[in-house]
This record gives structure tokens, sequence and C-alpha cells, in this order.
């Protein structure tokens, strides 16, 4: 997996979801009545990606490859990984909504942070 081109500390097993996402037209919501009313302009993916226990090295990786380094700050970038479902290694220029981690060990000056997720979210209209 390469966030902004670099490699990053492989996901857990079974710790990439993918979900496809309707964008409906700005005028789509609920009528009066309650029915759904509008139409769908796109599909975009989500992936949710999860590591197993980490290094803060290794998270510290993967957190400057999102928020980008050397100048690099735009909030959309490319996400490089294998998609089972299409069989072949897929890009998407993609955002992230947050990156939650929670401290697990802490000795001598290293750790291991779990829960390591994010979100990322195809950016669409291509």
């Amino acid at each position: 997996m390469k966030i902004r081109g670099i490699e990053v500390a492989d996901p857990k097993f079974g710790g990439i979801e993918i979900t496809e996402e309707p964008i409906w037209a700005s005028n789509s919501g609920r009528s009066i009545t309650g029915k759904m009313i509008g139409d769908i302009v796109t599909w975009v993916t989500s992936i949710t990606v999860s590591w197993p226990n980490i290094s803060f090295d290794e998270a510290k990786t993967i957190r400057d490859a999102v928020i980008g380094s050397e100048g690099d700050g735009s909030p959309f970038f490319d996400l490089e990984y294998n998609d089972l479902d299409k069989d072949a290694c897929v890009t998407k220029k993609v955002y992230v909504s947050s990156m939650p981690r929670t401290l697990e060990s802490l000795v001598y000056g290293s750790g291991q942070l779990s829960g390591v997720t994010i979100t990322f979210v195809e950016q669409g209209g291509e």
C-alpha cells in the first residue's frame, strides 16, 4: 500500500474494507411526505484501512504520508492498494477524515499503537 507514493506498513489481515457510496445531486432529499427524491450524480469509493499494532515510527510514516511532507500538503492525494475485487493494483485520488489511534504500550521510549484506522474517500468527479 502506498500513500502519496510512500510505502506504508501492511494493513492487518482483513483490514481493508471497500464501500461504494452514491453522491446525490444537491436537489435531493426527502419530500414533505417523507419520500426520497433526487438523482445520483456519481458513485465514489471509500476505503477503510486498519493496521495491526504498529510502532510509533510506522504510525508516523503513515501520518506524514497522509498529511504530506516537503510542502505537499494537498488534501487530495493518490492511494495505491490491491483491490481483490478487480484482482489488480488500483490508484485513486482520495482525501481523509481522521486518524484515530490508541497508545497500547510505552516501554523505554518505544511504543506500540493499536486502532490505527483511516477512511480514505475518493475525490470523484473524474
